[in-house]
């Protein structure tokens, strides 16, 4: 007993020193990240800022006591809210509330309420620049891409032929959509807490959080795919933590809804495939000790469902001659770094100047590269798409050699590229496709303001927004909620994050745009899950496996399902008393 406390204690210590760690090299790096105010570019968006209007700093010795201090903040704030989950697990006792499926549906209904304000004042809804070329493939206008999906593409084509292919009407149906998948999806992410011992108090708070912080609406309104991928990526998410909390023993419609959200995920966004892969592996190592049980229950079907994803997005696209993703679209971060080279006058081999010059010229290299945004190198008229996508090797041979040649830059180019998703400083002050309530510019239909054509009122003014969240604001608390649930030795329900934590690594990763909230808009929608599993994590931590009552003087060993730990928690309360 007294190894294992020794040993728990050194895991504690080992997680708490980790996440320390990386707490402080965010705010040690964010320091470093220095960016003009947007009305003082010459493009008046900070998106778009060159080399002289945003920089990054030289590394110095300083950096070493920052590290220190922002990693000493990190483990006050982290040990802070392990107090308080701690607090309020214990203080929760015994819970009795529990919602039914009719319920849900009510929640649901009053969340579409809540959002239509929003809705009737900016309808039939927002569309982006992405959103009128997949509604000219759902036309037949264009020929068909994987780039913005098939999937996206076909929900515009049945809101379009219900609506008499009249795109007033069927964006007015496209928004309808998005609010009930949203709807029910929140609404059965309450319940499904709920059924995890989250009570009255929880549940009211997880309602009204959904129904009344306006990033909902917003995202309702915001006709693009982001909307139903990371509603899939939260119904996702649940499925994938019920079946890392039962250690793989889930009930067929568990099972289904696991393997529909997958493929769902895979299919909404091009990123989806690779966190539903990686998510399916980790499941398999997290049950390793379950495989034989699990193996023809979960496993079988699982692969069967990410054998499909293969399958389809690759030989089937190839066959029907499906666009999936240009070569330029997947090396984003790559480009950004060899520009950023070529822009502060790095060194490069001859073969590597061959290669990047017969993609561009030199100056041009040199004009185009904006710190934040890859766009201004890739749509860049010069640049020769061709060259590259016939070059791939060439490419990343001389991207490689440039690396080891220019470290520094390289790190630099990582670190802009995707700025706004780890340093809470950037992208707080401008709308970076952080929500599209109005129509673009090139859009064939307006907008009407029912809420003023019926009352002669606009809300537009008080409901739009007035500020902006930073997309890392959201990934900090991702990562807080891991860091606390670490610290209490919580391993297994901090494994059911995974998926979240997934799609934000693939942001840093291969992220086109330095802060754009609609690629890890996810992240909002999971916030419910980051403040509860903490809590619930201590609350249940004594029903995971067997359970021990003893009753009369007699032991007896009860084998627990976290799905039925409602009831056993019940008993446990009772065999305490």
């Amino acid at each position: 007993m007294f190894l294992q406390a020794v040993g728990s204690k050194r895991n504690s210590a080992s997680a708490l020193g980790l996440f320390s760690l990386v707490f402080g090299l965010i705010g040690m790096l964010s320091l470093h990240v220095h960016a003009v105010p947007p009305q003082e570019t010459a493009a008046g968006q900070v998106i778009w800022g060159t080399v002289e209007e945003v920089t990054f700093s030289s590394f110095a010795l300083v950096d070493v006591l920052w590290l220190g201090l922002f990693s000493m903040l990190g483990a006050a704030i982290i040990l802070g809210l392990s107090k308080a989950a701690q607090s309020i697990a214990e203080r929760s006792g015994k819970q009795t509330f529990r919602l039914t499926a009719s319920m849900g549906v009510l929640l649901a209904a009053v969340m579409i309420v809540c959002w239509l304000p929003y809705m009737l004042t900016w309808f039939p809804g927002g569309l982006y620049s992405d959103t009128l070329a997949v509604i000219n493939q759902a036309y037949g206008a264009a020929p068909l891409s994987n780039q913005h999906t098939l999937l996206y593409t076909f929900e515009w084509k049945v809101c379009l032929k219900l609506a008499g292919y009249d795109l007033f009407i069927g964006s007015a149906l496209m928004m309808v959509f998005q609010a009930v998948i949203m709807a029910a999806v929140c609404s059965y992410t309450v319940l499904w807490l709920n059924r995890r011992g989250l009570g009255k108090v929880g549940c009211t708070a997880t309602v009204c959080f959904f129904a009344l912080f306006p990033l909902f609406p917003y995202y309702v309104v915001s006709l693009w795919k982001d909307t139903t991928f990371s509603t899939f990526v939260l119904w996702f998410c649940l499925c994938f933590a019920g079946a890392v909390l039962a250690r793989g023993r889930i009930s067929r419609v568990q099972l289904a809804s696991l393997c529909v959200s997958a493929l769902l995920v895979a299919f909404a966004r091009n990123n989806g495939k690779y966190i539903v892969l990686a998510a399916a592996v980790f499941l398999l190592v997290v049950c390793r000790r379950e495989i034989r049980e699990a193996l023809v229950s979960l496993f079988v079907p699982l692969f069967a469902t990410l054998l499909v994803i293969i399958v389809v997005q690759g030989p089937v696209y190839s066959r029907l001659g499906v666009d999936s993703s240009s070569t330029v679209e997947s090396l984003g971060v790559p480009i950004q770094q060899v520009a950023r080279v070529i822009a502060y006058d790095g060194e490069l081999s001859p073969e590597a100047e061959d290669v990047f010059y017969s993609i561009m010229p030199r100056e041009t290299w040199k004009a185009a590269y904006r710190p934040l945004l890859v766009d201004s190198v890739k749509w860049n008229p010069s640049f020769n798409a061709a060259a590259l996508s016939e070059n791939k090797l060439g490419f990343v041979s001389a991207y490689l050699d440039t690396g080891l040649r220019n470290p520094q830059l390289y790190l630099e180019g990582f670190l802009m590229s995707s700025a706004g998703f780890w340093n809470p400083l950037v992208g707080t002050n401008e709308n970076v496709a952080y929500v599209q309530l109005d129509m673009w510019n090139t859009s064939p239909i307006s907008q009407i303001d029912i809420i003023e054509s019926l009352t002669g009122v606009s809300l537009r003014s008080v409901l739009q927004p007035h500020g902006y969240f930073s997309c890392a604001l959201f990934a900090l608390i991702m990562l807080a909620s891991l860091a606390v649930l670490a610290v209490n030795r919580q391993w297994q329900w901090a494994c059911t994050l995974v998926p979240m934590l997934l799609l934000w690594g693939t942001l840093i990763i291969a992220s086109p745009i330095a802060y754009s909230l609609r690629y890890c808009y996810a992240l909002v929608l999971a916030i419910p899950l980051f403040v509860a599993f903490p809590v619930l994590a201590l609350r249940w931590s004594a029903v995971e496996g067997p359970l021990c009552l003893t009753r009369d003087g007699e032991s007896e060993t009860v084998m627990v399902d976290v799905d039925s730990s409602w009831q056993a928690l019940s008993h446990k309360e009772e065999a305490r008393s």
